[in-house]
C-alpha cells in the first residue's frame, strides 16, 4: 500500500509540473523537452520566455550548457548565444562584460566576437570605437597608453598626436592630460565653481571670473596666521596646524585668500622685477590663482620665509600628513613641467576628503582632475 502512495504522488507530483509550464505558455513539445532537462530547471522557467523557447528547440542546443544559455538568453539573439555558448566564446566570466558592451551606445552586434577577443585589456567604449572604424591596427600602442595610471579615453588621438615628444608613456599622459601641449593663458576654459565646488581646477589654462569671491570667507585668528579662509578648510587647517604643534611643529598662514585685483597688483609688481615668461614660472596671472578660490594657503614656520621653507621639518611633515586634513600639495619639484609653476613647499590646496585619493595616486591635482573627475 506504501508503495502503491508514492507512486501515485510522484504521477500527481509530475502532471503538476506539466500543467504548470504548459499554463506559463509552453507547448508540448517544449515542455516534454523541460521534463527531459536535469536539475532542477524550473528555476530558469518561471515565466514564459520566447528565447528561452527557441534555444531548447534549436538543433544545436547542449542540454549541459543550459544555464550558460540562459543567462544570455535576453541579452543576445537564441543563435549568437547557442553558438558562442557551445564554442566557450560566452559563460558566467564575461556576463559583466557583455552587459557593459551590449550597453554602450556604439554597440554594434557584428562585432560581437571581435570585442570579446580582446577581453579583458581595455575599456569596453574604447574597445568598440576602435573595432567600428576599423583601428586595431593601433591597438598594441593603445592598449600600453590604457595601462598608464592617467590614462583618459577622450584623450587618445592626442596622446597618438604627440607620442613622439615624450620618452615614456607616464611623461606623455602627464603631458597631455594637464594641458601642457597647449599654449598657457589661451583659450582657456572658465573655472566652473557651480559646478565643481571645492574641487575646481584653477590654473593656467581654467580661470575664474574677475567678480569671483566666496560667500563663505572667515578671518584667520592670529594665532594661526593672518588673511581670510573658507570656512571648511579654515576649520581643517586648525585641526592640521593643532595636531602638527602637539608634535612639537610651528607653522602659520601667510597668504590665503586673495581677490582677483590683489593678484592683479601683485603680479603687476613682479613683472617691474622679472620679465613675463619668468614671473610666469612663480606667480599666477589674475583669474588664474587658486588663492582666489579661498582654499588655498601659504604655509611659513617661525624663522624660515620662502626661501629656505623647505628645509624644515614643518615642510617635511605637511608633504606626509597634509592630506589627513583634507590638504594637497600643489606644486611639487618633481612636477614642475606638469603644474607649470615652481616648486613651492609652502602652498597646499584645500580639497575635502577627496585628498588621500589624490595622495594615494600620485598624480597632481592638474592630472587628477582631468581624469577622475571632469
Amino acid at each position: 500500500m506504501k508503495k502503491v502512495v508514492v507512486l501515485l504522488l510522484c504521477f500527481i507530483l509530475l502532471g503538476c509540473t506539466k500543467n504548470y509550464y504548459k499554463e506559463l505558455g509552453y507547448d508540448s513539445k517544449t515542455v516534454k523537452k523541460i521534463e527531459s532537462l536535469k536539475d532542477n530547471n524550473q528555476v530558469f522557467f518561471s515565466e514564459y520566455n520566447e528565447n528561452l523557447t527557441n534555444i531548447i528547440n534549436n538543433e544545436d542546443f547542449i542540454e549541459d550548457n543550459l544555464k550558460t544559455y540562459v543567462l544570455f538568453v535576453d541579452l543576445l539573439d537564441c543563435d549568437t548565444v547557442i553558438r558562442l555558448v557551445n564554442n566557450k566564446t560566452l559563460g558566467e566570466f564575461n556576463l559583466n562584460r557583455i552587459n557593459e558592451i551590449i550597453n554602450d551606445q556604439n554597440y554594434d552586434e557584428n562585432h560581437l566576437e571581435e570585442y570579446l577577443k580582446y577581453y579583458p585589456r581595455t575599456s569596453e567604449s574604447l574597445l568598440i570605437k576602435l573595432i567600428n572604424n576599423d583601428r586595431m591596427d593601433e591597438y598594441p600602442l593603445i592598449a600600453k597608453l590604457a595601462s598608464d595610471k592617467g590614462f583618459v579615453e577622450d584623450n587618445v588621438d592626442i596622446y597618438l598626436k604627440h607620442i613622439e615628444e615624450k620618452e615614456t608613456i607616464r611623461e606623455l599622459i602627464e603631458y597631455i592630460n594637464s594641458k601642457a601641449y597647449l599654449p598657457p593663458y589661451e583659450n582657456e576654459e572658465k573655472a566652473d565653481t557651480d559646478k565643481y565646488g571645492y574641487l575646481v581646477l584653477v590654473n593656467k589654462y581654467y580661470k575664474l571670473a574677475e567678480d569671483y569671491k566666496p560667500d563663505d570667507l572667515v578671518e584667520v585668528e592670529s594665532n594661526y596666521g593672518r588673511g581670510f579662509l573658507r570656512k571648511e578648510a579654515y576649520e581643517a587647517y586648525k585641526k592640521m596646524q593643532d595636531d602638527a604643534e602637539k608634535e612639537g611643529l610651528s607653522m602659520y598662514i601667510t597668504s590665503p585668500y586673495r581677490s582677483y585685483d590683489t593678484q592683479y597688483k601683485l603680479y603687476n609688481y613682479y613683472l617691474s622685477i622679472d620679465p613675463q615668461d619668468i614671473v610666469d614660472t612663480y606667480s599666477a596671472r589674475p583669474g588664474n590663482s587658486e588663492h582666489q578660490l579661498g582654499l588655498a594657503v601659504d604655509i611659513l614656520s617661525p624663522g624660515y620665509d620662502f626661501g629656505n621653507f623647505y628645509q624644515t621639518k614643518e615642510a617635511e611633515w605637511l608633504k606626509e600628513n597634509a592630506y589627513k586634513y583634507g590638504f594637497i600639495f600643489r606644486y611639487p619639484e618633481d612636477k614642475v613641467d606638469i603644474t607649470g609653476y615652481k616648486f613651492e613647499p609652502w602652498h597646499y590646496r584645500y580639497v575635502g576628503k577627496i585628498a588621500k585619493d589624490i595622495y594615494d595616486s600620485g598624480l597632481t591635482y592638474d592630472e587628477y582632475f582631468e581624469k577622475y573627475i571632469k
